[in-house]
């Protein structure tokens, strides 16, 4: 554009110049008409004649020209566009498409256990669930085989792709990862993330997704999990209702016949007793299974008023109370004395269930010590900590408890 009105202010100055040498030569020439009037009159009409037949040669011509650069200054205006757009394509949408329809590679199998391997991932899940105030509850049967022979990182990559997805797209809600054997015979056992909320209005574009003809970035991580699983052999599948939905997806594992055996160290030799006060059903029914694999007495109230009548309670004597840290938020002061003093008189470990990152400093709350379990944890996590309670209790105390050690058998 720069480039035409350059030219044409060029083109208009000199048709100025020439319009004003033309004048000069007129005005010239009209002297001499004034002087020798009667001799030069013939010779002055034909100037006059030349004059304007110039200026119309000239008009002519910068239209001519104008038209020209126009003509030109489109084309260039046009081939400038396509580079542009092309350009623009080359550098956005094959980028822009990479990133949701990344190519993955099977690896060589290794030998390990799939519940260590994706808790690798837990961390991640626990803090970013706090973004939305969603909690993520691992279910894993303890009774169920954990040693296989499988491709471990790109599994673990898939279910975490599939729960940073989840997690993003809903709020206030409660996520079952599971796990479970559908088929000994066959080694199928079956990913489900299942979440009690309402997506309906989201179908069309999750199944665009699942079908890879989705271009939205926001459904990336759930490209990236249905790919993979395809790359396993097999086909990620969704279903949803008004209030709940459900992802899942089948892995072929080949069993390794070394397992993971761990023993809860019961200090007090004789039986234990946990209450557990928790508003999320599925929560309290994945710690329950995991407590009764050791032999631990729950009581089926989950609670926070029936909870607080047990720990008071001058017959009853729980040895563990798990409480989930949102009911902790909502105690009054009261009520944390009342934590304190049984906790001192009858000797209670308490376990604090912290659903995901925002929840993390409630035992600021509390004035005396506790353990502290993060959403999503593993059944290792729950072991560590009950034998770790159990030190605590014939005298080991709680100092620099970070991680967790269990005994094998």
């Amino acid at each position: 554009m720069k480039l035409f009105i350059g030219i044409l202010l060029l083109v208009l100055t000199l048709f100025t110049a020439q319009a004003k040498e033309e004048k000069t030569s007129t005005n010239s020439s009209s002297d001499l008409k004034t002087t020798y009037f009667s001799s030069y009159h013939l010779y002055s009409n034909k100037n006059d004649s030349a004059l304007i037949d110039s200026i119309i040669f000239t008009a002519i011509t910068v239209v001519f020209i104008s038209l020209i650069m126009l003509i030109i200054f489109l084309r260039v205006e046009k081939i400038k566009k396509l580079k542009s757009k092309n350009r623009l394509k080359i550098i956005q949408e094959p980028f822009y498409m990479e990133k949701i329809h990344k190519k993955f590679m099977l690896s060589k199998p290794q030998q390990g256990d799939i519940v260590e391997r994706l808790e690798l991932f837990f961390k991640i899940l626990h803090i970013k669930a706090a973004k939305n105030n969603n909690v993520v509850v691992f279910n894993y049967d303890p009774k169920q085989h954990r040693y296989f022979s499988a491709d471990f990182k790109i599994i673990s990559y898939a279910v975490h792709m599939l729960n940073q997805f989840v997690i993003n797209i809903i709020s206030n809600s409660s996520i079952i990862l599971t796990i479970k054997n559908t088929n000994i015979t066959n080694r199928i056992y079956k990913v489900t993330l299942k979440a009690n909320a309402n997506i309906l209005e989201m179908d069309d574009n999750i199944k665009d997704a699942l079908k890879g003809k989705t271009k939205n970035i926001n459904y990336k991580k759930l490209v990236i999990a249905s790919n993979i699983a395809k790359l396993l052999g097999s086909k990620l599948r969704y279903q949803s209702k008004s209030s709940e939905f459900e992802f899942s997806f089948n892995l072929l594992l080949t069993p390794l016949q070394q397992d993971n055996k761990h023993k809860f160290i019961n200090e007090y030799k004789n039986e234990i007793n946990a209450l557990i006060a928790e508003d999320d059903i599925n929560s309290f029914h994945t710690l329950t299974a995991g407590l009764r694999h050791y032999d631990i007495k729950i009581k089926p109230n989950y609670t926070w008023e029936i909870v607080k009548k047990h720990i008071t309670d001058t017959i009853f004597r729980p040895e563990l109370v798990f409480i989930q840290a949102k009911i902790i938020k909502k105690l009054s002061k009261n009520d944390i004395n009342i934590l304190k003093e049984h906790k001192e008189r009858k000797n209670i470990t308490f376990i604090i269930l912290s659903n995901n990152a925002s929840y993390d400093d409630v035992n600021k709350v509390l004035d005396f010590e506790t353990f502290t379990l993060k959403q999503p944890y593993t059944q290792d996590a729950l072991l560590a900590v009950l034998n770790r309670s159990q030190q605590v209790v014939m005298g080991g105390g709680m100092a620099n408890f970070l991680g967790y050690k269990t005994e094998k058998i």
